[in-house]
């Protein structure tokens, strides 16, 4: 018999019926969103805390630059790691491990937490992989990346937004803050659903 093809459909809203292919978006908008709050707002952190200006964007490149490699390293887990949820389990807790050593102890050990960060800076380079790595049909790939990265997009344009309107309100940087945590926890959650075993495609024919 022949096998199971997906339902196809011209728009790139046709994988919203895939548990799987939202959760990747989530993923991607979340770790974007992540990415612009940091470039934006992280050596204020840094400096608000009590780092100077220049150890504060000293800061900000030890965080963009551990970036680099990423793009070489995670599309190879992607590929080969079979069930790669222990990975972004793994950058989810960095990422929260980042903003509460800035949170709690911002002159201690600086290097550490923007190491953090821009470690969990990975999940970009693997979210992108994904889409190939979850996807069998070329068709269901083409839709699935223009999805993501249009939702994705959206949540990344909100964020640097978002945190700099809180701190209006607030004056400080303790409720960005929870909302940075709160927002890596849905980044975790979405990030295990979409690395999970199982296609898009299969998502497509069930539906």
């Amino acid at each position: 018999p022949a096998p199971d093809v997906p339902r196809r459909s011209g728009s790139i809203f046709g994988v919203v019926r895939s548990r799987k292919a939202i959760a990747l978006a989530v993923f991607f908008g979340t770790q974007s969103m992540q990415a612009y709050v940091q470039f934006g707002w992280l050596a204020q952190m840094f400096r608000d805390g009590g780092l100077g200006a220049t150890e504060a964007g000293w800061m900000v490149g030890i965080t963009a630059a551990l970036g680099i490699p990423a793009g070489f390293v995670m599309p190879v887990v992607a590929a080969r790691v079979r069930d790669p949820r222990w990975v972004v389990v793994l950058l989810g807790a960095l990422l929260v491990a980042g903003y509460l050593g800035i949170w709690l102890a911002p002159t201690t050990l600086p290097w550490l937490w923007a190491s953090f960060l821009g470690l969990s800076g990975f999940a970009f380079a693997l979210s992108l992989a994904l889409v190939t790595a979850r996807t069998r049909d070329p068709h269901v790939t083409t839709q699935l990346s223009g999805f993501t990265q249009s939702v994705g997009y959206l949540f990344s344009a909100c964020g640097p937004f978002a945190v700099g309107l809180l701190f209006d309100v607030t004056h400080g940087w303790t409720i960005p803050l929870w909302f940075l945590l709160g927002s890596a926890v849905v980044f975790t959650t979405a990030a295990v659903v979409a690395a999970g075993p199982g296609d898009v495609d299969d998502d497509l024919v069930r539906a």
